[in-house]
């Protein structure tokens, strides 16, 4: 299984920034795990858009879904892709987003997208990777996803505060790809600080800590630095393009 970083901006994107979404490769399979503004012009760098196999969708906050929106139109009207490509969201997701949909745009979404529902503690397969669903600590149905395929396990925490499923979610895992939106200072029970992801990795005993979500006007240096003095294993500090 290997993980390439399309995007990774905290919240909203800096300059040159691309909001959250991570391509996951496993025997030929390509599995994209959120899809924020930017995204769809970053994953056209590896893949093309017709290859993509599956979307998860952690939430249903715009820098984690903006372009699936695009994405509808370029599979229908640009014919990029078959119809009903498989489409993860939380519960109640599209009662939440429908409202963004430009008039006439309803049939391109609904031909586009085979919209699945998952809640918390759901099992999912799709192409070769196996995926449960955690409830996180952030907005109403928000998901953190432990993906496995290979005989690796990857452990995504979409946004998420504080709170003992993280370290459900990260247990044992190969890569732990957690938010650490912001430092020491900036603690909030919504998100999580580099130096709390990193002492979820720490007691969850992850194999390498790839911190992402990283506010613009946070350093990630700093970060790296922080997450650093409670891990003592691999930190990454995610950056579009890197492949893990």
């Amino acid at each position: 299984m290997e993980l390439t970083v399309l995007g990774c901006d905290g919240s909203w994107p800096g300059p040159g920034g691309t909001g959250s979404s991570y391509l996951l490769t496993s025997d030929g399979f390509h599995l994209v795990l959120d899809l924020g503004g930017g995204a769809l012009g970053r994953l056209q760098e590896h893949i093309g858009i017709a290859d993509i196999g599956a979307v998860c969708v952690s939430h249903a906050h715009h820098d984690h879904y903006a372009d699936l929106f695009p994405l509808s139109i370029a599979r229908y009207c640009g014919g990029l892709g078959a119809p009903g490509l498989q489409v993860l969201v939380p519960r109640g997701f599209f009662d939440r987003v429908s409202d963004a949909l430009m008039p006439g745009t309803e049939e391109a979404w609904s031909s586009a997208f085979d919209m699945r529902t998952l809640s918390g503690g759901d099992e999912h397969a799709v192409g070769p990777f196996s995926i449960q669903t955690f409830n996180m600590a952030h907005a109403n149905a928000s998901l953190g996803f432990r993906v496995s395929a290979d005989g690796s396990v990857l452990a995504y925490t979409g946004d998420s505060g504080p709170s003992g499923v993280v370290h459900d979610l990260a247990a044992g895992a190969d890569i732990f790809l957690t938010e650490a939106t912001h430092v020491d200072g900036g603690e909030k029970d919504f998100h999580l600080t580099a130096r709390q992801a990193a002492r979820y990795a720490s007691e969850a005993g992850v194999g390498c800590l790839v911190l992402t979500h990283i506010e613009p006007g946070v350093d990630p240096a700093v970060s790296l630095v922080q997450a650093r003095e409670v891990f003592d294993g691999p930190i990454l500090v995610a950056h579009p393009g890197l492949r893990v």
